[in-house]
């Protein structure tokens, strides 16, 4: 299920529809749909629906392993790694591009991807 942040803060709301959202909130998209060429949210938990103008993409965040020795690099894509999911390892071929790598310590990285964030410890 798609996540997003809310951004918009109270003070640059025009109208009174961002009552119901709280500033810097996850929330999960229930539907979306395109109305005169604008895209607009309807959010689990929320009443009524929103501009997407209103919020950005929340990525999901893994834990992942992988043998492989090479500090993964921006442009790369990770290949054959272990992601917890659900409290299961289950390995996945290839991730999404390589947007950037944070080192957080010798064998740990903070990896963007284009469709998630992994926590990777290369082992």
């Amino acid at each position: 299920m798609m996540k997003v942040r809310y951004n918009l803060k109270e003070w640059e709301s025009l109208t009174g529809l961002a009552r119901n959202l709280i500033y810097n909130q996850i929330y999960s998209v229930k539907n979306l749909k395109i109305h005169n060429s604008i895209a607009e949210y309807t959010l689990e938990g929320v009443e009524g629906s929103y501009p997407s103008s209103w919020f950005e993409d929340e990525k999901e965040v893994f834990l992942a392993n992988t043998s492989e020795s090479d500090v993964p690099s921006t442009g790369d894509f990770l290949l054959h790694f272990k992601v917890l999911k659900k409290g299961n390892w289950i390995t996945e071929i290839k991730s999404g591009k390589i947007l950037e790598v944070i080192p957080v310590s010798k064998k740990i990285f903070r990896v963007e991807t284009a469709d998630a964030v992994y926590i990777l410890e290369i082992s």
